[in-house]
């Protein structure tokens, strides 16, 4: 399945950190990869703090009869095991599903607001019984929310805030005396303040990492020369969007394309001049694949390759014309080209359908060099497409069709 990862580039982060997040949200696609990379590595933790706090919900129901008898807080003792271990069951059985962890978050929520709502309704009972308002199970609830819910900051205050206004009302509906009131309400609230600044700072410290990290794994798959995918991150890059294409029934155009006599180039102005001219055309190819899922990549040398994704022949046939055009039209001076005096390049394109093929990978890529060979056979400085026939002669990537039409192993 294809990630938001997959199309992120290092631009991408570096803008972002640059930027800063001092509100804790990256831009739209950033932030759902950051939740999700959040969710996936906090599980564990999460697990072992639920089980605590199953533990400890039991041991205050053995609590609540030592201290006085199974009549004690009733309606409590009825939300304890009722209402709140099933929610904290229900959370660690999502954790262990995939596809429901995105549920964590609003079950967070609602098992710190009931969590909140019984320890409320036991202060209630303590007050009527003499034990007075239990400040330190709101202190304790509160602390629970902000850091061992596996709450994200912005829903752990949103609960936490709540809890304390739920707290301040219900202390005034029970007639509770003011100076109690004010005395619990600033305990409670340097408790959030405190919680709070411990929980923004641990986020953002997490926020600041995973984008260095992010970058300096685009760093580890970038062609350090042009900032393109390099070839290791096109291949893993190419059985992802395959899968993806089989999965959906989409159609893959794959572009090779080559400089014309670069090698001359190099020879004829050095490599400075053969290096600038790599990076001209990558900007090229860059601003060629803005749809979400494609791809430009550095395969080699002076070859590059393109990954579009449920895109026709017709469509991906004028991309790459448009490409080349767009390329003819730096004008770049090129001393000793046969083809024109100034750079070119050439391009072939494959389509295939993999939900429909038994060719691999592989196979589909070599039918687009088929088609670059045949763009260079044919003059260079043009797009030609892969003939439907040899999507049926070439079903792997060890032969090549020469110009007269002779099929030749691949050296």
């Amino acid at each position: 399945m294809i990630q938001a990862s997959d199309i992120l580039t290092r631009e991408d982060y570096e803008s972002q950190l640059a930027e800063g997040f001092r509100w804790l949200r990256f831009r739209p696609a950033l932030e759902a990869e950051f939740q999700a990379f959040r969710r996936r590595t906090g599980l564990g933790q999460l697990r072992a703090i639920l089980l605590i706090g199953i533990g400890f919900g039991l041991s205050f129901l053995l609590l609540d009869y030592v201290m006085d008898g199974p009549g004690f807080s009733t309606a409590g003792t009825w939300q304890r095991t009722s209402i709140i271990q099933p929610l904290l069951l229900g959370m660690l059985a999502v954790s262990y599903l995939p596809r429901l962890q995105w549920l964590l978050t609003p079950l967070g929520v609602l098992t710190g607001l009931t969590i909140a709502a019984t320890t409320l309704l036991l202060a209630t009972v303590g007050e009527s019984r003499g034990f007075g308002t239990p400040v330190a199970g709101l202190l304790t609830v509160t602390f629970y929310v902000y850091l061992f819910l596996g709450l994200s900051f912005w829903p752990a205050l949103g609960t936490a805030m709540t809890i304390l206004l739920a707290s301040v009302a219900s202390y005034l509906s029970h007639g509770v005396p003011a100076a109690a009131i004010f005395y619990n309400g600033i305990w409670l609230l340097f408790a959030n303040l405190i919680a709070a600044t411990a929980l923004y700072n641990l986020e953002h410290s997490r926020r600041r990492e995973f984008l260095e990290a992010r970058i300096l794994d685009r760093l580890a798959n970038t062609d350090h020369l042009t900032g393109l995918a390099n070839r290791e991150q096109f291949e893993r890059y190419f059985e992802t969007v395959w899968q993806h294409c089989a999965r959906e029934q989409q159609a893959l155009a794959i572009a090779l394309l080559d400089i014309d006599h670069f090698k001359r180039y190099n020879d004829a102005l050095g490599h400075q001049a053969g290096d600038d001219c790599l990076l001209r055309i990558a900007a090229v190819l860059r601003d060629a694949t803005r749809r979400p899922l494609d791809l430009a990549a550095r395969y080699g040398g002076e070859e590059f390759v393109l990954l579009m994704p449920g895109c026709s022949a017709d469509h991906a046939h004028l991309a790459m014309s448009r490409l080349i055009s767009r390329v003819e039209a730096l004008n770049i001076e090129h001393p000793d080209s046969p083809t024109a005096p100034r750079v070119t390049i050439s391009a072939g394109v494959a389509e295939v359908h993999p939900h429909d093929t038994e060719r691999s990978p592989q196979g589909a890529l070599q039918l687009a060099d088929e088609a670059l060979y045949s763009a260079k056979a044919k003059g260079r400085n043009r797009v030609m497409m892969a003939r439907p026939d040899r999507e049926v002669s070439l079903l792997t990537g060890i032969f090549h069709r020469t110009a007269d039409g002779r099929v030749q192993q691949t050296a």
